[in-house]
Order: structure tokens, then C-alpha cells, then sequence
């Protein structure tokens, strides 16, 4: 998570304190706050595995458009030397 999303959860949270839709946790309600906690590091999780399999897909898909475009270029290259080989034997 970048920094601005960060320091925006923080404000969100002070908000939502200061405007009366979360209250300071007591005893009763520390079944919410461990359960809010437990999502929000479930969130976390999620978006981090999310950005490591898009960096490690990007870098398959990469790798795979340049062996896709080293084999076209191969495949051209000799198609080129078999046309100049047949064209010079005649």
C-alpha cells in the first residue's frame, strides 16, 4: 500500500471517530475492532499477493513476447536466406 493510501485510511478512521460512526472501543466492543483489525490485514494481504503475481505475470508475459519475437525474427531471417539461396540458384 502506498503512502497516500495510508495517510488516507488514517484520516478515514479519525473521521469516522470524530463524526460518531466508530466509537472508542470498551470491552464489549472489541469484538468489532478485532474484527475491522483481522479485514483490514486481510485487505493488506490480498493487495500485496495481488501486486507480487502482477509483477511475476508482467515479467512471464515479457519474457514471453520476446521469445515470441526472437522466433518470428528467426523464422524470417530464414525465410529471407532460403528466398536469396533459391534466387541465387537460378
Amino acid at each position: 500500500m502506498g503512502e497516500e493510501r495510508i495517510k488516507q485510511a488514517k484520516n478515514n478512521f479519525k473521521d469516522y471517530l470524530d463524526e460518531g460512526k466508530m466509537k472508542r472501543m470498551n470491552r464489549f466492543n472489541n469484538v468489532i475492532y478485532e474484527t475491522y483489525l483481522r479485514n483490514a490485514k486481510e485487505r493488506l494481504n490480498v493487495a500485496n499477493q495481488l501486486k507480487a503475481k502482477g509483477a511475476s505475470f508482467q515479467y512471464w508475459t515479457t519474457e514471453k513476447i520476446k521469445e515470441s519475437k526472437a522466433k518470428t525474427s528467426l523464422n524470417g531471417v530464414k525465410e529471407f536466406v532460403e528466398l536469396i539461396r533459391g534466387g541465387l540458384g537460378k
